[in-house]
């Protein structure tokens, strides 16, 4: 009787061929083959954590929110340092466009409670409560975004926006 316990073996990815065949099929807009050579990586890869960023944003660009979301929570239980900022975002932007605008704020939320210096979050947290009609609170967190990062000319353009909208020119 021959009993073999050596290690599985794992097949060697190439991530610089994965990287260019990503790219390749990405710029075609082809991004269900994008995710399906995304998933050569294995979980153990350093850059697994990356990846799972990578597949959440694809997935919300085929309009696969659910998808996006599961991606996300995976991600934040990993153990996956300054990306889980990414993994909130994501699993925010997903949200908001299931217009499920509770659980985007408490997933905002959650992510600012960890990266309170994360002007994206602060941004996204605006476009939120802008979507749920309140206003006020999505002009702070627009000017937050802002304090945090002057250079973002997106949370420039919403907060202008509003603010014209709610004839507060002078503002």
């Amino acid at each position: 009787c021959f009993f073999n316990f050596a290690q599985e073996k794992i097949p060697f990815i190439d991530i610089e061929e994965i990287t260019l065949l990503a790219t390749e099929s990405s710029e075609k807009g082809d991004f269900e083959k994008t995710l399906e050579i995304f998933n050569r990586i294995n979980k153990n890869d350093s850059i697994f954590g990356s990846v799972m960023i990578s597949k959440s944003y694809y997935l919300m660009a085929l309009k696969k929110y659910e998808e996006a979301v599961k991606i996300a929570n995976t991600g934040l239980k990993g153990n996956y340092g300054d990306l889980n900022a990414s993994f909130h975002l994501n699993k925010s932007v997903a949200l908001i466009n299931q217009k499920k605008y509770n659980e985007a704020d408490e997933a905002l939320n959650e992510g600012i409670k960890s990266y309170p210096k994360n002007n994206l979050l602060w941004y996204n947290k605006g476009v939120s409560l802008e979507y749920q009609g309140k206003i006020e609170q999505a002009i702070e967190a627009y000017k937050t975004a802002i304090v945090l990062n002057p250079f973002y000319k997106k949370a420039f353009l919403q907060l202008g926006n509003l603010c014209y909208k709610q004839e507060r020119i002078s503002q």
